[in-house]
């Protein structure tokens, strides 16, 4: 019914002068369906990596009304839980399905005024700055307003569903939290300042049992951050933050005094405090440029809008650029380090050293040559051998390209070859986890001129010389794809195989064969079908276990 509205005010919108319409209706819907088929040996114990069948609809209609309003929609729907993000419901409500990460439902955006001022509805993700929030995906409503240089955002709603505990069912089980985020400030894109706030709660209440190895939490963070251009080529920018967080909602309360009032946040014998920074100059001129940046997380700063943040930790980082030789010669590269244990609560220091370079040779139009090193390293300041901590891993690739052009066909060479040494220093672990990785590929490809036909060829051995044994792993690849009616039908065709051996054992080799039509029906109108197979069969590792797995991929996209 919504869809047919929407095509029905479209009409409507056409049936006007174009010059003078008032309501423009655009975007695209897409629907998916794969279909997956698994067999395998009797008594293998192999089990299916997808399921039987899932199907997706994705629709993201626009509405434009007159020369200032634009309400975009996006709506996002699985036939079924996919997400890996939060825990799975076992029997999901529609609340819960529409919360999934994987699905998203409502208004994304909605831009009055010429486009400064937009709305959210439904699924979003309020991106403020690096210490405040930025990739907590949020249920709920908020709103970003841009007048000239004026910015203000506020964002409310719920940043993870509640999960019933089901250890049968291999559930975990989490707490329904609500998160609040508010940013205002006052400056261009080079230079602004702008002072962020989040809050986010857990609800101890949100689930009937308490999942094990999981705790309520509470958590808020204000903090400020700006960007000054000094001059058209340099600019300094930072962020200053402190953070609330308790870790466990259900610990006794602490009396005493606050800087932040009992009503908005109260203080328990788990909650913490503490600050984190960052600071760093930009300087970018036509042919070189470098990025100083450093970065303090102390061991009780925590935001709960960026639950993967590292804490208790201080580092430095440096990456410069340059470019020679009328722009022929680019080389970027990075040096960085990073120490741990700033509070000293820990047994152990670690410290790491970063360090990359690229480099990019254009020799003539026909040839380039890439290279590019990486090092890094990590160690303790443990003085006993048995729990010393020291690793360095070096990675090492070079990779040639040249273009054969030539009247009837455009031939295409590329070679890779790298080197990956991991290194334990450990007296007792060390040889058991020290490697190395040798990996050289081939890609040729041509496409013809007169005949609408490309074929690709691909051919690669890698070697990991692991401390029990080496692993061998032989591939090669063949696709070939040919453009019929002007580009409108392109079928194309693809197999590869691959033989991975380890010690002594007989490989194990893989067959995968896949063919696919796309057709460009009308301008508006894509469809899209591909059926694969995969032929996997053991060696003497599980010797006489094979399995053959079937998948069938269909798509239809429209644009209006």
């Amino acid at each position: 019914m919504f869809v047919c509205g929407l095509l029905l005010l479209q009409a409507q919108a056409q049936a006007q002068d174009g010059a003078g319409s008032a309501v423009r209706v655009s975007g695209g819907v897409t629907v998916t369906g794969d279909v997956y088929g698994f067999q395998s040996t009797p008594d293998s114990a192999e089990q299916g990596r997808r399921p039987p069948s899932l199907f997706r609809l994705v629709f993201n209609p626009t509405i434009t009304i007159g020369e200032y309003i634009t309400l975009p929609f996006n709506i996002m729907l699985s036939s079924s839980e996919t997400n890996v993000v939060t825990p799975n419901a076992k029997n999901s409500s529609f609340l819960q399905f529409i919360q999934n990460p994987m699905n998203s439902l409502g208004f994304l955006s909605f831009s009055p005024r010429a486009g400064w001022a937009q709305a959210h509805l439904g699924s979003h993700v309020p991106s403020y700055s690096e210490l405040s929030t930025g990739d907590e995906q949020v249920f709920g409503a908020g709103i970003d307003l841009t007048p000239g240089l004026f910015r203000f955002a506020l964002s409310a709603g719920s940043s993870q569903r509640a999960i019933q505990p089901d250890s049968a069912a291999s559930v975990r089980g989490a707490y329904a939290r609500q998160q609040y985020a508010a940013k205002i400030g006052y400056g261009s894109e080079t230079t602004f300042g702008h002072l962020n706030f989040v809050r986010a709660k857990d609800d101890p209440a949100s689930i009937a049992r308490v999942p094990a190895g999981v705790m309520p939490q509470e958590g808020m963070v204000l903090s400020t951050n700006f960007r000054i251009a000094l001059t058209d080529a340099v600019g300094v920018f930072g962020e200053a933050a402190a953070s609330a967080f308790t870790r466990d909602m259900r610990s006794a309360d602490i009396e005493g005094d606050s800087p932040v009032p009992q009503s908005m946040y109260r203080q328990r014998e788990s909650s913490r405090s503490d600050y984190a920074g960052t600071f760093g100059v930009d300087v970018n001129n036509e042919d070189w440029g470098v990025r100083l940046s450093s970065k303090y997380i102390g061991a009780g700063y925590s935001t709960l809008a960026f639950p993967y943040l590292q804490p208790d930790r201080l580092e430095f980082l440096a990456a410069p650029r340059v470019r020679f030789f009328d722009q022929h010669v680019n080389i970027t590269g990075s040096v960085g380090y990073r120490t741990n244990n700033l509070s000293k609560t820990n047994g152990a220091t670690t410290t790491q050293l970063i360090g990359s370079a690229n480099v990019l040779v254009i020799a003539t139009d026909d040839l380039s040559i890439s290279a590019r090193y990486a090092n890094f390293g990590i160690r303790n300041n443990l003085v006993n051998d048995t729990l010393k901590l020291e690793t360095v891993t070096n990675s090492v690739s070079i990779s040639p390209s040249y273009t054969l052009r030539t009247e009837g066909a455009v031939h295409s060479m590329t070679a890779i070859f790298s080197i990956d040494a991991f290194t334990d220093y450990n007296v007792v672990s060390g040889r058991q986890g020290s490697n190395n990785t040798q990996t050289l590929m081939g890609v040729y490809s041509v496409s013809f001129m007169e005949n609408p036909l490309s074929i690709s060829v691909t051919g690669s051995r890698m070697t990991n010389d692991l401390p029990v044994s080496k692993l061998l792993l032989y591939s090669a690849s063949f696709n070939a794809s040919y453009r019929l009616f002007e580009g409108a039908l392109l079928p194309s065709l693809g197999l590869s195989w691959s033989s991975n051996a380890l010690g002594a054992f007989t490989p194990d080799r893989q067959l995968l064969g896949r063919f696919a039509v796309q057709w460009a029906a009308t301008k508006s109108l894509a469809l899209n079908v591909a059926v694969s197979r995969n032929d996997y069969r053991y060696g003497s590792s599980r010797p006489g276990v094979a399995f053959v797995e079937l998948f069938l991929e269909s798509s239809a996209s429209w644009r209006f």
